[in-house]
């Protein structure tokens, strides 16, 4: 088995002081064992898109243990113990080839959502609401995205979201091909009218 990692998910794993080859030990000894047989992975998935070399089901995510959330790292905790799924908000989107080889791409996160609603907690209600709502739904175009967000404007290529009756500005990269969506800020309403985040 050949595990490698890309530059970015390195940088990434530098940042949040963790150990790149100690994550791809611990990836190489989840996958010699099942899903249930890692503490440190949980349930993993495929993508149906978007496809790898004219494939489906080539593009992976698993979910890892829940390092900084007190609350999901409890449940993580009760369901190891039970034997269950274990889910997180962190997730290590990951590919393979069919014959042993694995290439480790990024650790996704609520980061973003979490820490705005740590410094502002009267609109962590109305994220989680956003969340729950972009994460059962797929879009294919901007005019579906208004049926559910009719608030919602497109600023050049990036989507911004009024959320909490306009209290805050959610803004993000919507690739409605692959049914992804990427935070890139969120932001009070004085934060986004000075507009630095356009530059």
């Amino acid at each position: 088995m050949t595990v490698k990692i890309t530059q970015a998910l390195k940088n990434l794993l530098e940042t949040e002081k963790l150990n790149a080859d100690e994550l791809c030990l611990r990836f190489s000894q989840w996958k010699l064992s099942d899903e249930y047989g890692s503490y440190y992975f949980g349930k993993d998935s495929a993508y149906i898109k978007p496809p790898i070399d004219g494939k489906q089901y080539k593009l992976r995510h698993v979910h890892l243990i829940p390092v900084k959330d007190k609350v999901q790292l409890s449940a993580w905790n009760k369901a190891w113990e039970l034997g269950k799924r274990k889910t997180s908000n962190r997730a290590l989107i990951y590919v393979d080839d069919n014959k042993g080889n694995f290439l480790l791409i990024f650790i996704i996160t609520r980061k973003r959502l979490n820490d705005f609603a740590d410094l502002y907690p009267d609109v962590k209600t109305a994220l989680q609401h956003w969340y729950r709502v972009v994460k059962t739904n797929d879009f294919n175009s901007f005019n579906e995205l208004k049926t559910l967000f009719p608030h919602a404007d497109q600023v050049g290529k990036l989507t911004v979201f009024n959320i909490a009756g306009n209290k805050v500005r959610l803004i993000a990269a919507i690739h409605y091909n692959s049914h992804r969506i990427y935070i890139r800020n969120v932001l009070t309403h004085t934060e986004y009218d000075k507009n630095k985040w356009k530059e």
